[in-house]
């Protein structure tokens, strides 16, 4: 089995990448070859593998380049690439318009039909919510990020309908704690507020410490994904667009978790600055 990792480099497209380089399988099918691709030359992996490994630095808004990755017809397909900027609307450029041209390049084709695994996101979902939410509940995004999401959820559906392909998008909630720099997603503060921290670093935190957040650790992201490969299509007659689930957290008792943890000269370096415009989109 010939599996694609686009996205390989990111949080949870290494830890991805670690688990399957540990199991060498998917649901009992074992990996025969590993394509690791991202925009920045993805790091041949420090340990031996029982498989080929390939990697390719990839831009993925090249029509050309997606139909060179795509040679190897790789029978599992994880696209984990995702722009969450609300500044301007690139990320239509790098969610939108570069999944489609996935979706066309694998298209066009003819039989080759291979199982791709989207990591979509909670964002598709607007407040209020429901304490448990349905997979069919209504997207109705409060983002820019969330609305290219549930774009790519229904083109990813009516491909997959239409017989070009077979995937399935998992909804991540929010993956913490994230090890890098801050990113551009609007609830990137919930890493933040205890990353900084415990590196002796100040932190915002733009929201009060009733609000609650879905979260889920990159361990658990990655058993989603693997999972969402393993489907069959009879497991998926209820749609395409699964929501996973989450630990329920108020940034109060994240908070009070680092304070048990490392004390209060951590929970010090958080400065409280509210920002109304974010408890509406995180």
């Amino acid at each position: 089995m010939h599996v694609l990792v686009i996205g390989s480099e990111g949080f949870v497209g290494s830890k991805l990448v670690d688990k399957l380089l540990s199991d060498s399988e998917i649901n009992g099918k074992g990996i025969k070859e590993l394509t690791l691709a991202d925009v920045i030359a993805p790091s041949m992996p420090l340990e031996d593998a029982d498989f080929t490994v390939h990697t390719a630095k990839i831009d993925i808004s090249d029509g050309d380049q997606i139909i060179g990755l795509l040679e190897g017809r790789p029978d599992i397909i994880f696209h984990l690439v995702g722009e969450g900027d609300e500044a301007d609307f690139n990320g239509y450029k790098v969610n939108v318009e570069s999944t489609h041209k996935i979706l066309e390049a694998i298209r066009l084709m003819g039989d080759y039909k291979p199982r791709l695994v989207y990591n979509s996101t909670l964002a598709v979902f607007g407040p209020p919510l429901p304490d448990v939410v349905p997979d069919q509940h209504a997207c109705t995004p409060a983002s820019s990020y969330g609305t290219q999401a549930a774009i790519l959820e229904l083109l990813i559906g009516d491909y997959s309908r239409k017989g070009y392909l077979d995937g399935v998008c998992i909804r991540l909630p929010t993956v913490v704690i994230r090890p890098f720099e801050p990113n551009k997603t609007a609830s990137s503060f919930l890493s933040s507020i205890i990353r900084e921290p415990i590196a002796n670093m100040e932190a915002a935190c733009p929201v009060p410490l009733s609000f609650r957040h879905p979260v889920a650790s990159g361990r658990a992201a990655v058993r989603f994904l693997v999972r969402a490969a393993s489907l069959t299509e009879k497991e998926l007659t209820d749609g395409r667009a699964i929501t996973m689930p989450s630990l329920s957290v108020t940034v109060g008792d994240m908070i009070q978790s680092l304070e048990n943890v490392t004390g209060k000269h951590a929970v010090e370096l958080i400065k409280h600055e509210p920002d109304d415009s974010l408890q509406s989109i995180a």
